[in-house]
């Protein structure tokens, strides 16, 4: 089962570099496998960024999946789609 308390530990962590090497001033993860105890589907990493980094964010998502130990959907709050949007900033965790 996953754990959210490792998921906060983790990117607490890591904050100060997503912060100074790619511009992330909000961070956050989708914690709607809280309750499932055989979750299929990647976490959900949800940033903010200063400005758009271009190539420089699948090297970001490849970091954040090195240091969570596993795969990670990673994306903008701005490139959520409308449709969901609301339902997902609901269930996110933002650090």
């Amino acid at each position: 089962m996953r754990s959210n308390a490792r998921y906060t530990q983790t990117l607490n962590q890591c904050k100060s570099v997503l912060k100074e090497k790619y511009g992330v001033t909000k961070l956050g993860f989708c914690a709607w496998w809280t309750h499932q105890k055989n979750p299929t589907a990647d976490v959900l990493i949800i940033v903010e960024l200063e400005q758009p980094l271009g190539w420089k964010f699948y090297a970001m998502k490849e970091w954040l999946e090195y240091k969570c130990k596993c795969n990670i959907d990673l994306i903008t709050t701005s490139g959520i789609k409308p449709m969901v949007k609301e339902e997902v900033l609901s269930l996110t965790k933002f650090l």
